[in-house]
């Protein structure tokens, strides 16, 4: 099906001039047109399928007597797909963003590096930790490194995530909601699952671990926990107190079968079992990571490696310096800016 010039650029949510420039070679195209060019496409295939489903397929000549405009957006995929082997930051590029320098460094030099990534990222408010986590998330889907992303979040910022995703990094995630897991069809699975945003504590209720925990549900690469200090845990010399919102992540992280008494805090106790994988990369966000309070803050750094924080005392025995490829803490001072 061939398009006038208005309606490709309908289409593809450009203005005409837009699309004239395109062909002129007046600019380029700088966002990510793959996307919307592949979203333009499947539906013109599924309306030519409907139409006549044995029409024969048509193909669009790539050459010099070709589309000028298909030949300039094929250019484009090719280079959004590949930028990332010529362009160490190639997701800060592409972004509806201009990162500032400590969120470069944050993303470029600590948290990329690292494989797996067992992360405490504890800025303070204000310092841009979403926009390190689409930084992170966009230069890892570009390197193919993860293709599963899951972010568990308060309820509040939910809508916050998905906004700050899709409008500065152009990365579609689906909100998953207790109506969905209700609704019949896994939420998790497939395709439409591998970039999932939902609620720490619609995640801990007993049907939607449960939808998680489902076989046909591949496991996730990439889980972030924002405000992590609410995964609240506790021990003294006589027991172990881990909420409910703590033993989920430990579910998450594959840190639950690490033996030890604990007892549960929270009402509706659920039993985080039965998950037969475990997130490979791991980000926990919070503002707050101490709080004046030793127990909390182990537990944190439990989940990032419980194998070597197995203990408080392996916690306070692990050398600070070694400690910097897991854990990233700048505050704000009189000029506004984050130091660490």
């Amino acid at each position: 099906m061939r398009l006038t010039q208005a309606q490709f650029a309908e289409r593809m949510a450009v203005t005409p001039l837009t699309i004239h420039r395109w062909e002129t070679g007046q600019s380029r195209p700088r966002s990510l047109a793959l996307d919307r060019l592949r979203e333009v496409e499947e539906s013109m295939a599924v309306r030519d399928a409907d139409a006549s489903p044995h029409a024969p397929a048509v193909s669009v000549p790539l050459d010099f007597a070709g589309d000028p405009a298909a030949v300039l957006l094929v250019a484009e995929a090719y280079r959004l797909a590949h930028g990332h082997q010529f362009n160490a930051a190639f997701a800060s590029e592409t972004a509806r963003i201009d990162p500032l320098p400590h969120q470069r460094i944050a993303v470029y030099e600590r948290m990329l590096a690292q494989e797996p990534l067992r992360f405490l990222l504890a800025d303070d408010a204000g310092a841009g930790k979403t926009i390190m986590t689409g930084l992170y998330i966009r230069e890892m889907l570009f390197r193919q490194r993860i293709r599963r992303v899951l972010i568990v979040s308060p309820a509040g910022l939910v809508g916050n995530w998905e906004r700050e995703l899709r409008t500065l990094f152009r990365l579609q995630c689906r909100i998953v909601s207790g109506s969905d897991v209700r609704g019949g069809a896994n939420p998790f699975a497939g395709a439409r699952g591998d970039r999932v945003i939902v609620s720490v504590d619609t995640l801990a209720t007993e049907r939607t671990f449960a939808a998680l925990r489902d076989p046909e549900v591949a496991p996730f690469d990439l889980v972030v926990f924002d405000e992590a200090h609410k995964l609240s845990a506790s021990r003294t010399e006589q027991r172990e107190t881990k909420t409910r919102r703590y033993r989920l992540a430990e579910a998450l992280v594959g840190a639950a079968a690490d033996g030890g008494s604990s007892e549960s805090i929270t009402s509706g106790d659920v039993q985080f079992a039965g998950l037969t994988w475990a997130a490979k990369h791991l980000l926990l966000l919070t503002a707050t990571p101490h709080m004046g309070k030793e127990s909390p803050y182990f537990h944190l750094w439990r989940l990032l490696d419980h194998h070597t924080f197995g203990t408080p005392e392996a916690l306070r025995r692990y050398p600070p310096e070694e400690r910097q490829r897991h854990f990233i803490r700048r505050t704000k001072r009189g000029d506004g800016g984050p130091h660490g």
